[in-house]
């Protein structure tokens, strides 16, 4: 809410940040791990943004501490306000982290140099840039004949831009230097949360061009043309893709090695799949589609599963543990584990198809090891 006093509080769940008043062209910044809750106000304008990472708050920290009335702004309440919340609020997570030994950040760490190339990070910021175009295009477009108006008021300080620019640049480049430095692959999914502040950035350097309600409504209706290209183009693109690359993930018969691991089960026990164990790009998929909707055992690491009881719930319960035949060291390391935690399991090997646009993809092969409930 924000009243005449200039306070902001926001509440995501049980979660309450509080913003003191008067804090003069401060960036300030209230995020809570795991609610993802954002406030940037630089002078009279606030912006309440949710689902983004503990990257806005460095950036948005650095922007702090940059800005003219950071004396103002830390002599208030705002920032050790800010601060207990995030504590309390994080508490929880270092909790459930130490009890879980650390599993979150053992996932990470094992993502370190996979699938890593160097080009990988030219391509996620060019895919990042050239949807952030499609934005500014349209923009260009529907304010066109492009105006400017004298402001009568004197122009914000020009410090209140160069804070944005410094959060945003954060945001933007931050994670590239972090996956150059540790090779890890970034994603685009993970990265649209970072650039929200880049649109801001650019109108702020752009305070006197003219807005109008023609081109209001110009830019609705380019986004409404743009909707529906995306929606009639969706298909083409679907059949381009599948002709590209049959074997990408979005086309691999997943739903159906699901299906069949759940018959396989049911026809030898006669009741439902309790879990599945093997890596994440499989056993996932697999849990997801069960209609058993069966328990995950991941990466046969205990830690990465806390909700099983390991051993003694494989052992009692029973389990299909599911190894991608693809010739890979990690094929040879699933059937090591699986043959030392038990060997007597009973060995199957499926290969399933998809059929799609009159072509099938490659076989999916897949070695499953079947151990029964025990009594």
């Amino acid at each position: 809410m924000v009243g005449a006093g200039r306070v902001v509080v926001v509440v995501e769940g049980a979660v309450v940040g509080v913003v003191a008043p008067d804090v003069g062209g401060a960036v300030v910044l209230v995020e809570v791990v795991g609610a993802g809750v954002v406030v940037v106000e630089v002078g009279d304008v606030v912006v309440v943004v949710g689902s983004t990472t503990w990257l806005t708050m460095l950036g948005l920290a650095f922007a702090a501490v940059l800005a003219p009335g950071r004396r103002r702004f830390f002599a208030s309440p705002a920032p050790y306000a800010t601060v207990v919340v995030f504590v309390l609020a994080v508490i929880p997570h270092l909790v459930w982290l130490a009890h879980n030994d650390f599993s979150t950040l053992r996932w990470v760490d094992s993502l370190v140099g996979y699938a890593w190339r160097p080009l990988s990070v030219v391509s996620y910021l060019g895919h990042q840039f050239g949807l952030l175009a499609f934005c500014f295009v349209g923009a260009a477009i529907a304010l066109w004949p492009w105006r400017f108006r004298k402001v009568a008021e004197p122009a914000p300080h020009p410090n209140d831009r160069v804070i944005v620019a410094v959060a945003a640049i954060v945001l933007v480049f931050a994670p590239v230097l972090l996956a150059l430095t540790f090779h890890v692959l970034p994603t685009l999914d993970r990265g649209n949360p970072l650039f929200f502040l880049v649109p801001v950035v650019v109108a702020s350097f752009l305070p006197t061009i003219l807005v109008t309600r023609r081109a209001v409504a110009v830019s609705v209706w380019i986004a409404a043309i743009f909707l529906f290209a995306q929606l009639l183009g969706s298909p083409l693109y679907a059949w381009a893709r599948f002709r590209i690359m049959p074997d990408d993930g979005v086309y691999r018969p997943f739903s159906e090695a699901a299906a069949e691991i759940t018959q396989l089960w049911r026809e030898r026990f006669h009741s439902p799949l309790p879990i599945v164990a093997g890596g994440f790009e499989i056993a996932s998929p697999v849990v997801f589609y069960g209609p058993d909707h069966p328990k995950m055992f991941a990466d046969f690491t205990p830690a990465y599963s806390p909700w099983i009881n390991f051993p003694d719930e494989l052992i009692h319960k029973g389990y299909v543990g599911i190894c991608l035949d693809d010739g890979s060291v990690y094929y040879a390391a699933c059937l090591r584990y699986f043959a030392k935690f038990n060997p007597n399991a009973e060995q199957v090997n499926i290969a399933l198809q998809r059929q799609a646009y009159g072509r099938a993809t490659p076989p999916l092969k897949l070695h499953l090891e079947i151990v029964g409930p025990k009594p």
